[in-house]
């Protein structure tokens, strides 16, 4: 029998004829951004309540309309929810709607990562950085973690809505267990290093290829996900080459995993391994623990936020020194029950916030602004 999901419920009643309108730039099904986007709307449909979602660009079979249609929709009674990631062409419009609006801020990205491999990313980083001096003209604004919300406020110099608040993300990793697994061909090492997200250079997919050169040849690494930008996969490859013949070959790249078959990765790994370097949440820190992998990750701030103590987490990036930690520990079977016991628990702390009853708050508190 499919497990529910278990939604927190409002604590308010919805006023009739009301709906609520959540906005981003981009909605892709495994992107950070598009999940929480969809996972509003599921949430609030879930309760009756009308939900549209708006996007500049999302993946051809979601369901939602046209950035451009948002103005003509929206009126005075309705809420408007606008995920911000990156400079967005629809933010002023969206500014000037008037509805009760709320900012669901994700994170911005440095440009020293994204700086060797997209020219345009400066240019566009100071302008979004301009029109983040608009965000005290929303009625309030929720972050996905408290270092997003610390970031903000360094970036905008504190110049941000009255009401602030922090929201995780939506998370339903029961549905991995509603979840058909599907085959996939992986190697049949002894130990499986998984890593889950997008091919960026913030998540210094270089790293753990570093890191790897130093794992015996009974371990195989699996990269589970898609290049996002051309010049930083081709220099993802070129570090590729450079990897000794042996150690190459142990390498999967995995980009074209349906969610079934995903699953049967989380299901096969040996270890979550992670060396990001800039976050606002990291949803696979949470699927790795529902799978029960042991965590190993840089101790990067939303990282340590999300584990909250679980897992194992590293300071510096002694490639040589971590890989042997990691062996020992996974050998260690007292140890793994140790960590894994500890993520458990950490995962149930996870999911009495990320089951919607923050972004209630969020709502009840835009109602009661807007009626008073």
């Amino acid at each position: 029998m499919d497990e529910p999901i278990a939604f927190a419920a409002p604590t308010f009643v919805w006023p009739q004829g009301a709906r609520i309108h959540v906005a981003a730039q981009e909605v892709r099904c495994r992107d950070g951004v598009g999940g929480a986007v969809l996972g509003m709307r599921q949430l609030f449909r879930a309760f009756g309540i009308p939900c549209d979602v708006y996007a500049l660009r999302a993946d051809p079979d979601l369901e939602d309309l046209p950035i451009e249609q948002l103005e003509g929709a929206v009126r005075p009674h309705d809420l408007l929810i606008f995920h911000y990631s990156t400079f967005d062409e629809s933010f002023p419009t969206a500014t000037a709607l008037p509805c009760a609006k709320w900012i669901y801020f994700h994170n911005l990205t440095p440009t020293r990562f994204l700086r060797p491999f997209d020219e345009l990313y400066e240019a566009g980083y100071q302008t979004c950085l301009e029109q983040m001096r608009d965000f005290d003209r929303w009625d309030g604004l929720c972050a996905n973690s408290a270092k997003s919300l610390r970031e903000l406020q360094t970036l905008t110099n504190h110049v941000v809505p009255k009401r602030l608040g922090v929201c995780p993300p939506m998370l339903d990793v029961a549905r991995w267990r509603r979840l058909a697994a599907e085959p996939v061909d992986l190697p049949e090492s002894r130990t499986l290093l998984l890593s889950v997200g997008r091919m960026v250079p913030q998540k210094k997919v270089e790293d753990l290829l570093s890191l790897f050169e130093h794992f015996t040849a009974d371990s195989a690494l699996l990269l589970a996900g898609w290049a996002k930008l051309p010049r930083y996969e081709e220099f993802i490859h070129e570090r590729l080459r450079q990897l000794p013949t042996s150690v190459r070959a142990r390498v999967h790249i995995l980009d074209t995993l349906s969610d079934g078959q995903l699953k049967t990765v989380y299901q096969r790994a040996s270890a979550f391994v992670t060396m990001t370097e800039h976050e606002g949440f990291c949803v696979p820190l949470a699927e790795a623990m529902h799978f029960d992998l042991p965590i190993f990750a840089f101790a990067e701030e939303a990282v340590c936020e999300t584990l909250g103590g679980a897992g194992r987490t590293y300071g510096a990036k002694d490639f040589p020194t971590m890989a042997r930690d990691m062996a020992t520990t996974l050998d260690d079977r007292d140890g793994i029950r140790t960590i894994v016991a500890r993520q458990r628990r950490r995962l149930v702390e996870i999911e009495q916030r990320a089951n919607g009853a923050p972004i209630w708050d969020m709502i009840a508190e835009a109602m009661h602004a807007r009626a008073v």
